[in-house]
């Protein structure tokens, strides 16, 4: 039987000892949920909390649960704005709770329920209050977001307001004939055992979207063995992984030539040969839902994959280098590419291994190099990767430098890349990515045009995080036959 799967929380406070141990233990004991402290720094504080909501993120694992983010310190109110501001005691230095909200919570592509527990009283939209609900970032997201707020004075008859929560939680949990907790009716129970003169809310970002369910995990359990085919074939040979996963990735449409028929024969070579799972296609929407929707499978496949997993993503399609990051799109008329940059981060902070095998110009963009160059790459601070946040080895194939256009079509690269994977495995030898580069160089770096200049690109290989003694190399083995 599988696992279980793991929900998580991300519970954030500006104090030293913030009262939430028995919160924590009951989402823990009752609901499986992994609750992680935070504390934030009074330096860089959006930045940690971005980075801890990433790596959260990337834990949390259940099809059922809700992604729970709790909010807890003091507030204020932005004079002449309606803005309400996230702040540690009389200290200045503050969070946008609106800004956080719409940058790093509607665009997650996850179930997730926002707990605000602060000393100013919030309301859905008002003049001169404080709202939380304007301007939905990913309206068209099928993500259920709400937000409990909590009563003007986080304090009832001197008890804290996780406390109650906690109380409740633990009490509705025991008495219940269903596992399953409508959202709504425990906010109902929360309200019951408040003071009269108070009261907490719960705000839908997306009012057409359903409730969100709070599931004990003994039952979750039992939901997953039977909605089994939500896990991908285990393939027999995995060398010392626990699972090794092939994500091929494209778009529902591709100017100017078959990228899912190029992708393909490049996994018909790992299933064959490898014996490894081999995921159906991700193909990505032209629409401006494109970012999310990969967003959101890249972090299902990483938690599926796991701590002791390798997972090897494969794209091919069109891509091009920019101040803001490397941008993947399908055709010329795409609106809204994926800022493949982002999401690099996401899998370079990964607790798997992770192998990127790119066909797209200026394909090596999407690696770490040297500071200088990165923050070519990307401006911002929080998309660079440092090195002591790789927990896995970290290695890609790409069709080409930086900045360079390569071909599609006959001399594409990732028809190069499969012929030459597959004439290795049929000599049986071990291979590595960069055995692999360097064969793949050996067979196409004389192969000229009848204009003198070379056919294919020259692929370029990358071990990240860059350090003077590298990683070993990541071995992929030949399955016995």
């Amino acid at each position: 039987m599988e696992p279980r799967l793991t929900p998580s929380a991300l519970i954030v406070s500006w104090l030293d000892s913030p009262p939430f141990e028995p919160l924590r233990s009951v989402l823990r004991e009752h609901y499986g949920y992994n609750a992680i402290p935070l504390q934030l720094p009074e330096h860089n504080r959006e930045q940690v909390l971005k980075r801890s909501l990433s790596n959260a993120l990337i834990t949390h694992s259940s099809m059922i649960n809700p992604f729970i983010l709790y909010l807890y310190g003091d507030s204020l109110k932005r004079q002449g704005q309606s803005r309400l501001l996230l702040k540690n005691g009389g200290n200045s230095v503050f969070m946008d709770w609106l800004k956080l909200r719409q940058e790093y919570i509607d665009k997650l592509g996850f179930n997730i329920l926002v707990i605000l527990d602060c000393n100013h009283k919030i309301v859905q939209t008002m003049v001169d209050r404080y709202p939380i609900l304007e301007d939905d970032m990913d309206p068209q997201s099928n993500s259920i977001v709400q937000v409990l707020v909590a009563p003007e004075f986080s304090k009832q008859n001197g008890t804290p307001f996780a406390h109650v929560l906690a109380d409740t939680l633990r009490e509705v949990t025991m008495s219940s004939s269903s596992a399953t907790i409508d959202i709504r009716d425990f906010v109902a129970e929360v309200q019951r055992r408040l003071e009269p003169s108070s009261s907490t809310e719960i705000f839908s970002l997306r009012s057409t979207r359903e409730n969100l369910m709070l599931t004990a995990f003994s039952h979750e359990e039992q939901v997953i063995s039977e909605d089994i085919w939500h896990y991908p074939r285990i393939s027999k040979n995995t060398s010392n992984y626990v699972r090794v996963s092939v994500l091929p990735i494209t778009w529902a449409t591709v100017d100017g030539w078959d990228a899912e028929s190029e992708l393909q024969e490049l996994t018909d070579v790992f299933e064959h040969h490898f014996d490894f799972t081999v995921e159906r296609v991700v193909k990505i929407p032209n629409n401006s839902a494109a970012h999310s929707y990969l967003q959101r499978r890249i972090n299902e496949q990483i938690k599926w994959v796991g701590p002791k997993g390798l997972l090897i993503v494969l794209y091919n399609g069109h891509a091009k280098r920019t101040n803001g990051g490397m941008i993947l799109f399908g055709t010329s008329d795409d609106v809204q590419g994926v800022n493949w940059t982002q999401i690099t981060h996401t899998l370079n902070i990964a607790d798997c291994d992770v192998v990127h095998v790119l066909d797209c110009c200026d394909a090596l963009s999407a690696t770490k190099g040297s500071e200088t160059v990165q923050s070519e790459i990307a401006n911002e601070a929080n998309l660079q990767t440092g090195d002591s946040e790789y927990h896995g080895k970290n290695e890609t194939l790409a069709a080409g430098a930086r900045e360079e256009r390569v071909p599609a079509g006959k001399a594409s690269s990732m028809k190069v890349f499969a012929e030459v994977l597959n004439e290795m495995a049929v000599k049986n030898i071990k291979i590595t990515i960069h055995s692999w580069q360097q064969w793949i160089v050996a067979k196409v770096g004389r192969v000229r045009t009848q204009n003198g200049d070379l056919r294919y690109a020259e692929p370029h290989y990358k071990m990240n995080p860059l350090r003077g003694d590298p990683s070993p190399t990541l071995r992929l083995e030949i399955r016995d036959i």
